[in-house]
């Protein structure tokens, strides 16, 4: 039920609300977890993206962070989270390994972010920090 990338717990929207609770509570070996939306991943990550700090990569980064911000705001949402860090990871999720065609996407990361003094501080979570509608948004951007 679960999809692994190296120390990574892939959450998506075919996992059920209690299947997501479970891991939030029990998932505490992870290094990351995260949640994909859109379909289920049907295959593992098996190399990454050659990625360089290039004009390209950046025009992605800063349109990918415009959108979310819009939509934060359009929302009026915006004073809703302290931070939200937007990360661009060379990870290009679902190739058919038998296709044998090297990864040439990325993947947007939003880091939602709660936080009273900026050093400590929680995830922000959909319904709990966010409307679902407005996660959704930011999460199809």
């Amino acid at each position: 039920m679960c999809e692994f990338v190296s120390l990574v717990h892939v959450l998506t929207m075919s996992h059920s609300a209690a299947f997501i609770r479970y891991c939030d509570i029990s998932c505490f070996v992870y290094f990351r977890v995260v949640y994909i939306f859109g379909e289920s991943v049907k295959f593992p990550v098996e190399d990454i993206t050659p990625t360089y700090l290039t004009d390209g990569v950046l025009s992605t980064l800063r349109q990918a962070d415009y959108l979310a911000t819009k939509t934060l705001i359009d929302s009026n949402c915006v004073h809703k989270l302290s931070q939200m860090p937007i990360v661009l990871v060379p990870l290009h999720f679902d190739r058919d390994p038998s296709h044998h065609k090297p990864s040439c996407q990325r993947s947007v990361v939003i880091r939602t972010f709660m936080t009273h003094d900026f050093m400590t501080g929680v995830p922000a979570q959909p319904e709990k920090h966010l409307p679902l509608s407005v996660s959704l948004l930011v999460g199809f951007i």
